[in-house]
């Protein structure tokens, strides 16, 4: 048995024994799995991965406009945001003016958004724009031009690395930065590009 079906056998061991969520990948995109499925995915040898859990951060002057309602607590009733910036919201409250840290909007206080709901002051957290949509077997479209910090140097230089084409990510490295090896459909020769340079598509 070779390890990486040993190592797929002891996740889908884990995820039975401790009914976890998860997902298998299937023409380049993620799909929540079930116990009925999991003999087809062995068969298949199709990749999986336990369900990415949503992680938040703090929001930031964009997110929150003057005029802007907020709250922590329901029975203390709710403030207006005066001004922002980078570090901080200034709000009126109770007849006194309060700066807030975003951290400390994050960690206890609410917005009141369009159409009435109010809301955690949070967001979800953005990684390399695409990248946590990026994986091994995953259809992907190289972008119209270089992007991101890496050069790739003499062997990948951005000239020679086929712009606006089809393909499939076939490795992925951390070595220097997170980058992914594309094998293009019409080509069939592959080069390495930034996550900032590929976007995932889906194919029937």
């Amino acid at each position: 048995m070779n390890t990486a079906l040993a190592d797929k056998l002891e996740l889908l061991a884990k995820i039975v024994r401790e009914d976890l969520p998860w997902q298998y990948c299937l023409m380049g995109g993620w799909f929540t799995g079930d116990r009925d499925n999991i003999g087809s995915i062995i068969e298949r040898e199709l990749e999986i991965r336990l369900t990415p859990v949503p992680q938040y951060v703090p929001l930031e002057a964009a997110d929150v406009p003057p005029g802007s309602v907020v709250r922590y607590d329901p029975e203390e009733g709710w403030a207006v945001v005066v001004s922002v910036n980078s570090a901080a919201v200034d709000i009126v409250w109770k007849a006194e003016a309060l700066p807030l840290t975003w951290q400390a909007l994050f960690e206890r206080w609410q917005i009141l958004r369009p159409g009435g709901q109010w809301e955690p002051c949070k967001k979800l957290k953005r990684t390399v724009p695409g990248s946590e949509d990026l994986f091994i077997g995953r259809f992907v479209r190289t972008a119209s031009g270089p992007a991101g910090k890496q050069s790739w140097g003499k062997d990948y230089p951005a000239h020679l690395r086929r712009w606006n084409q089809e393909g499939v990510i076939t490795g992925q490295s951390n070595s220097h930065g997170l980058c992914y090896k594309v094998r293009y459909d019409h080509y069939g020769t592959e080069d390495w590009f930034n996550p900032e340079e590929l976007t995932g598509i889906y194919k029937p």
